[in-house]
């Protein structure tokens, strides 16, 4: 993860990056968490998220897929607990 400590004070939007890419993405993936959730959890801003998500090519469909990825795996546990006798 993405360390606060490592982020100066103030207005500060860091450089894209994929470890905090990534860290943003699992977030979504396994919570299922929205766009500025994340953001929080990586020590971002919503911001900057919306900024990389128009600057930043590919950064949008990667949250698009970690979304349908934290989806589809809760539509499998429900199929699983469904056809579980």
């Amino acid at each position: 993860m993405y360390s606060k400590s490592a982020l100066p004070k103030g207005d500060f939007q860091p450089k894209y990056s994929e470890e905090i890419a990534e860290t943003i993405c699992e977030s979504i993936r396994t919570g299922g968490v929205s766009d500025a959730c994340a953001a929080r959890l990586a020590h971002v801003s919503a911001e900057t998220i919306r900024l990389w998500k128009q600057r930043q090519p590919g950064f949008a469909d990667r949250l698009q897929k970690a979304r349908a990825q934290f989806h589809f795996a809760r539509l499998e546990e429900i199929r699983t607990t469904i056809t579980t006798p």
